[in-house]
């Protein structure tokens, strides 16, 4: 399951491995485990090894009858898990229940197995995208839509029970979809002959004490009627635990209006068949479902039922006046639900007529017909087997948006990168030439440094033949082009020319245009490169098909400090799953494939000041595999004249703009997964020196800092976008006590705090209520009041 090439699909035998994955079998279980525990018993009777996975500790007693062949493997309910039980099951098809965002993760875990999974969504989607996935994750319903279509593009069949709800997803996605009701078997004749024994008449309601059922208003309904239908009286039948908020303010309502013993809530019951058979109406109030397997139930037991037409799933199944009666939303809803069952009480004719209708109608729910259905769609299935990356191409290659889907379920879903075949072991052969490098220098006034710069790039151990050296003069003013001519010339490199000055992030895109090697390497024209680190970094890259691949840097002999997090060596990988490899504000510590950048468009910012951080920003989160090492790469020199060491307007300006198009960019791909970890980059790499010196003459800001001085232009536009990196300043640890907390008096318009927050001294009267949003950032700010207060 773990070879990267398309597994074959088995031969001989018809009987086929099918593992069934829902959420519980023992608690909670509703509708979906029902229905997934009747198509497994249908399998293994048809001679299919089938498997049952559900999230339990141990293996217990269903609520629902499974065929006592099936195997029962509960897992802890996190994906690893999940994995390791196929893995061991060893399935043919994965037949996957529930499509929320709490199955995404497993869903897309198990697609990287290479095992066909038939995904199976049996909710309205526009309640699974917005109650479902936007809201418990705090994320716009957009976004909830693009990682549902990120989860499914993966899969190998979708199933939905509706046809309407294939055009949610994607044409493409439609195409591999197929749509048919549950099925439920005839009732039990004994259990309809309970319903002309009956001594009282009852409405019948079904599902679970869940807000979203919205069964107060059937029970509020049924009190405006009550006295006018003495006979009869409401059942109401939940899968939910007897502990929840709803069942609390049934009762309430229901000692209230002095229906205890007419209005009676019971606990699920494995004979519900019964309880379908005795009574006369059903009632749905629930305004959000996908196919309500409740309403089918009840036609098989020939029971008219009665629902809000304004719930897509409802009203696909009730026909109003026909097989039972379909109530407007609205303001007045609660008083049409209670006519409506005034109605369907009083007039037996009318009654017995949609119960006749459902009962002749249910036939559409023949488990014959739908379960073979299902076999087929679970066969055509198991054929289709080829490697998730092949199914995502084939479905979305043309246009490119595999990159954006590709990005998301490694963003938001928890995908680990694509398995690849090694090409090479992590020490380059002996004899076996080495990819092409393209070591990319640009000049930019370095004419005391430049010649040791180059000449240690030709030092470099990794064969000559194999390193493409691409020099850019940005039309400089000193002497380092003619320098630099010279060791080019002798070594047969590129050297590119500017017609005019065109910055630093300019001469690097020249430079990346002009390269041909299989990878590129962005180097400082005042520092000095490694001797072995380069081949070190590459054979890491090949083996493990990496997009990047990191190193570290060294100055005066000693590793920087910014590099202890990254500097181990660690394959397959990607930046949502360890995203300390990227540590630094520099690109000098990583190597590209040139392919990769070329194919996301990835370049460098004209005019930006610290454009690093911004280019490995939007590139790292993209990268498929990254290839972390601890080799060092090169001597970082810090000159006098270094141009990083001046501020200027210009700069404090870039800044600025680092945020909002990292923003953009995390947008546009919909990787907002990712975004706490843009903000804590962009808070504790690229503001810390600006928010410091953010005064006219940028000398760090102290005690004795003038409140006229500061930069009050700067800090109010880096307070129009402290509210969007707000989550970074909660989760943020990296950044000092003082730097944390001017952040927050910045963000609150508290900028006469400023000099004393950056000095380590507390203003009196200053409170963490005054600085905070939530509680979250009160015990944030909390503890670093407690801290500065310790330094004072």
């Amino acid at each position: 399951m773990d070879d990267a090439k398309a597994v074959p699909a088995r031969k001989g035998a018809s009987a086929l491995r099918v593992m069934v994955c829902i959420r519980n079998l023992q608690s909670g279980a509703g509708g979906m485990e029902r229905t997934a525990a009747n198509l497994a018993s249908y399998l293994a009777s048809k001679g299919h090894i089938l498997s049952i996975a559900y999230r339990e500790n141990q293996k217990g007693s269903s609520l629902y009858h499974l065929a006592d062949e099936i195997q029962h493997l509960p897992f802890d309910g996190k994906a690893d898990s999940l994995v390791e039980v196929a893995r061991r099951f060893s399935p043919d098809v994965i037949v996957y229940f529930y499509a929320t965002s709490v199955e995404a993760p497993h869903i897309v875990a198990l697609c990287q197995t290479n095992v066909p999974l038939v995904l199976h969504e049996g909710s309205n989607p526009g309640r699974v995208i917005g109650n479902n996935w936007a809201a418990p994750k705090g994320i716009t319903e957009a976004q909830a839509e693009l990682e549902r279509s990120a989860m499914m593009a993966s899969c190998t069949r979708l199933r939905f029970t509706l046809p309407q709800y294939r055009k949610s997803v994607p044409s493409t996605l439609q195409a591999d979809s197929v749509a048919f009701p549950n099925a439920f078997p005839p009732a039990d004749p004994v259990d309809i002959s309970l319903r002309s024994q009956a001594t009282r008449k009852i409405f019948l309601n079904i599902g679970g004490l869940k807000k979203v059922k919205n069964l107060i208003a059937a029970v509020r309904a049924f009190s405006l009627i009550a006295d006018d239908l003495p006979d009869w009286d409401f059942h109401i039948f939940s899968a939910a635990p007897r502990a929840n908020t709803i069942r609390p303010e049934l009762e309430e309502f229901i000692d209230r209006k002095n229906l205890a013993g007419r209005v009676k809530i019971h606990d699920p019951t494995p004979l519900i068949g019964r309880e379908y058979g005795r009574s006369h109406v059903h009632v749905i109030s629930s305004k959000e479902e996908g196919l309500p397997n409740c309403v089918a139930e009840a036609s098989r037991h020939g029971l008219p039922s009665i629902g809000f037409a304004c719930c897509a799933g409802t009203n696909a199944m009730i026909i109003d006046d026909h097989n039972g009666l379909l109530v407007d939303c609205g303001t007045d809803e609660i008083q049409a639900l209670a006519e409506a069952m005034r109605r369907a009480a009083t007039d037996d004719t009318a009654r017995n007529r949609w119960g006749a209708t459902a009962l002749q109608e249910s036939a559409i729910y023949d488990p014959d017909r739908i379960f073979s259905q299902w076999e087929a769609l679970i066969r055509e299935a198991a054929d289709d087997r080829v490697t998730p990356k092949e199914r995502l191409l084939r479905r979305f290659g043309e246009n490119g948006k595999w990159r954006q889907l590709r990005a998301v379920q490694r963003a938001s879903l928890g995908a680990s990168p694509w398995p690849v075949a090694r090409t090479a072991s992590a020490t380059r052969p002996s004899g076996e030439a080495p990819p092409k490098v393209s070591i990319i220098v640009p000049l930019i006034n370095k004419e005391a440094s430049i010649a040791e710069t180059l000449e240690s790039i030709a030092a470099c151990s990794y064969p000559k033949s194999s390193k493409e050296v691409v020099v850019v003069d940005d039309c400089l003013t000193d002497g380092s082009a003619t320098i630099a001519g010279t060791i080019c010339a002798r070594n047969s490199w590129k050297l590119i020319r500017h017609d005019r000055n065109s910055g630093l992030s300019a001469a690097r895109n020249t430079g990346l245009d002009a390269a041909s090697g299989e990878f590129v390497h962005f180097w400082g024209a005042g520092d000095l490169y490694a001797r072995d680190g380069l081949d070190t970094v590459i054979c890491a890259m090949r083996e493990d098909g990496a997009d990047i691949g990191t190193g570290i840097a060294a100055s005066s002999g000693q590793v920087l400090a910014q590099y202890t997090s990254s500097a181990r060596d660690i394959s397959a990988i990607n930046f949502a799953g360890m995203p300390e490899s990227l540590s630094t504000a520099s690109t000098r510590s990583n190597i590209y494939r040139r392919k990769f950048l070329n194919e996301y468009g990835l370049r460098f910012e004209p005019d930006l000041y610290l454009q690093d951080s911004a280019f490995d920003l939007c590139a790292f989160p993209l990268a498929e595999r990254i290839a972390m090492t601890s080799a060092v790469l090169g001597e970082y020199r810090r000159l006098e004249n270094c141009e990083s060491r001046q501020f200027d307007e210009e700069q404090f300006s870039s800044a600025l703009r680092i945020e909002q198009l990292t923003y953009e960019h995390y947008t546009s791909y919909g990787i907002h997964g990712l975004d706490l970890r843009r903000q804590q980059h962009i808070l504790e790499i690229v503001l810390p020196q600006f928010v410091s010196r953010s005064q006219r003459n940028y000398a760090k800001i102290d005690e004795k800092t003038d409140l006229s001085d500061l930069k009050f232009e700067f800090l109010a536009e880096l307070q129009k976008r402290l509210p969007r990196l707000s989550q970074g300043l909660v989760s943020m640890t990296k950044s000092s006590m003082r730097l944390r907390l001017a952040y927050f008096a910045i963000r609150e318009g508290y900028l006469a705090w400023l000099p004393s927050i950056l000095a380590g001294k507390l203003p009196s009267s200053l409170r963490s209520d005054i600085l905070a949003e939530t509680p979250e950032e009160k015990n944030v700010v909390d503890s670093l009041i407690i801290g500065l207060s310790g330094e004072e």
